[in-house]
Parts: structure tokens; sequence; C-alpha cells
């Protein structure tokens, strides 16, 4: 039986568990992020104030923790491994319980989302006791996602509870519900920014595929003059007349062909800045939908506070 084992994220372990990634969670990374697996599992590692390792029989087969997010009390788990995972799911599921525990201690909440097509990790999320929520599109291609989370234990108040409890309980509510909306414009303003540089990536990724495009058509020109050039010596050096007949074709057709490997190598750059540019459109859009939502939920909070009083928190909805 394979000895399974937490220990600290080194980044040592980043090769090992990109390398073996598996399918599901290399595709809900390119879908949050547009990143691959080394990329993804290194900036997660960057940004994690909790990370760990599973190790089976020494070797990772996976990388977890809790990320730091804008909000001091929310933090952001996340995991991403190989088969190894599914493999070693009840060993595995036994060492995660006290991690997640640690996680809620440095925590008040945790919150992310999952790929609604990763009905692996929708599973293991489950069986950890998250809470998940309804699929919405999220991250640059607009696919579905399962916003979760998982809140600290509150303590459980007597049962004799007074009036001047029940007023001052009434109170807090009402503070709640400004603190939910407050969070829920924070967090749409946080997306906005994030589709906001996506938008800039994707200009900047065009800008760059035509650089290069352009560089690979000089490229090619220049290996086609040193082609015609070549041909041209030979052609001499046999006393072939190099202004008519055969020899004057041949040189023609070396052009042509370099001339068309360059013009290919410029058609794929601008394909592909087109491709990025409108990316960057869409992006440009989600910024501006998602800060549209941030104004709908101040609106709510707003609508709700004047007609029902401390029942505002109800108004919010998920304002995930």
């Amino acid at each position: 039986m394979a000895r399974v084992e937490v220990a600290a994220a080194r980044l040592e372990h980043i090769a090992p568990v990109a390398a073996g990634m598996r399918a599901a969670d290399r595709d809900e990374a390119w879908a949050a992020s547009l990143t691959i697996p080394d990329e993804a599992l290194r900036r997660s590692l960057a940004v994690s104030r909790l990370a760990w390792a599973g190790l089976e029989d020494g070797r990772p087969f996976c990388l977890f923790g809790a990320a730091a997010s804008p909000w001091p009390r929310i933090g952001v788990p996340w995991l991403l491994g190989t088969d190894g995972v599914e493999r070693n799911a009840t060993a595995f599921l036994r060492r995660n319980r006290p991690l997640i525990a640690r996680m809620l201690a440095e925590f008040e909440i945790l919150r992310n989302a999952v790929d609604a097509r990763n009905t692996v990790s929708i599973r293991w999320l489950i069986r950890l006791g998250f809470t998940l929520h309804p699929a919405r599109p999220l991250g640059p291609l607009g696919l579905s996602f399962h916003p979760f989370e998982m809140r600290r234990p509150m303590c459980t108040p007597d049962a004799g509870i007074t009036a001047a409890t029940t007023l001052a309980s009434t109170a807090m509510s009402y503070m709640g519900a400004s603190q939910a909306n407050d969070i829920a414009q924070q967090q749409a303003a946080y997306q906005a920014q994030i589709d906001s540089n996506n938008q800039v990536i994707a200009q900047q990724n065009a800008q760059a595929a035509m650089s290069q495009a352009n560089a690979q058509a000089q490229a090619d020109r220049e290996a086609s003059a040193q082609k015609v050039a070549g041909l041209r010596a030979q052609l001499a050096a046999n006393g072939i007349d190099l202004g008519s007949g055969s020899a004057l074709a041949g040189q023609a057709d070396l052009a042509d062909q370099g001339e068309l490997t360059a013009e290919t190598a410029l058609n794929a750059g601008q394909n592909q800045a087109n491709q990025d540019l409108y990316q960057a459109g869409l992006d440009a859009n989600q910024a501006t939908v998602t800060t549209n939502k941030a104004g709908l939920a101040n609106d709510k909070y707003l609508i709700g506070t004047a007609f029902q009083g401390v029942g505002t928190a109800q108004q919010l909805g998920n304002y995930f």
C-alpha cells in the first residue's frame, strides 16, 4: 500500500505535478485564467499564505492551499493535481480535514469557484464540506463555474435571549447587510479589474503576434535572398548566363517561394492578432458588465434598506 502524506509545498514539487496534471485540472486552469499547468501552479504558490503538497511514497501528486484575497477575511482555497488525488482519495481526505480547519483559522471565509465540468473536484469539495452554488459564466472564456465556500463555525447562542439581545441582533443584521453589500461591490470591482487586465494582456498578445510574424517574415526573406545568391554564384561558376532562360526562371522561382513563405508567416500572425483583439473586446465587454453588476448590487441594497429595514440581507441574493 502506498504511503500517503502531506508536506509543506516546495518549488521542486511543481514540475512533477505539472507534468502529470489530470486533464480536468488543466482544462480548469485554462478556462479560469488561460494558464498552463506550470504557470498555474507557480502563480498559486506565489500568492498563497498556506500551501502543501500531497505525497505518494515521497512523490508529489498534488499541490493545494489557501491564497490571500483583497479582503482580509476571505481566503481562496485551491488544489491542482494528478490522478494520484483519486487514487489516494480516502487517505488524502483524512489528511485534508485538519488542513481545512487550519485554513479556517487563518481566514473567516474560504471562497473560490470550480469548473462545472470538473466533476471529480466537485465531489471532493462536497466531501470536504464546502457549499456549492449554482453555476455562472466566469473567466475569459465565459465557461460555467460553481462558486463554493466554507465559513468558520460560529458559537451557538444560549436559548435564553433577552429582548435587549434581540434588538442588538437586529442591529447587527442591518450592519451585516451593509457589509455584504460592500463585499459584493468590492468583488465586482476586483473582477472588473481582472477583466480589464485580461483585455490589456490580449492586446499585448496581438502586438506580440504581429511583431513575431514580421520578424519571421524578415528572416524568411533573408533566407530566400541567400538561396538566390547561392544559385547565382553556382550558375556563374558554370559560365551560365544569369539574365535569361532557365537560369533566370530558377532565380525567380526561388524568390517567389521565399516571398510566399514570408507572406504565410504574416498571414498567420495577422490571424492570431485578430483572435487576440477579438478576445480583448470580449474582456472589455465583460469588464463593463461586471462593473454594472457592482452598481446593481448597490441598488439592491438601497432598495432593500428603504422598504424592508433589516431584511436587506435577503435582498442581496447571491453576491458571488
